[in-house]
């Protein structure tokens, strides 16, 4: 099993679904929050909201990112 780095635009509607079907291939889909941005603020943060909840995804920050990376 692998993972997946996900950044991008667009929470709302192509970041969610792309994290879902990561995971639903067998990927650990690592979701870079500070990296992503959303066409409509409370549609992007209901988004980021189901992704928590559902436990799909490893939810980070770009600063946790970049010392996981350095670690290694």
């Amino acid at each position: 099993m692998g993972a997946i780095a996900i950044v991008g635009v667009a929470t709302e509607i192509g970041i969610e679904p792309t994290v879902r079907h990561a995971s639903d291939l067998g990927f650990i889909p690592v979701l870079v929050t500070d990296a992503c941005a959303a066409g409509n603020a409370e549609a992007g943060e209901r988004a980021m909201e189901t992704l928590r909840f559902l436990g799909d995804a490893f939810l980070t920050d770009a600063a946790e990112f970049r010392n996981a990376l350095e670690q290694r």
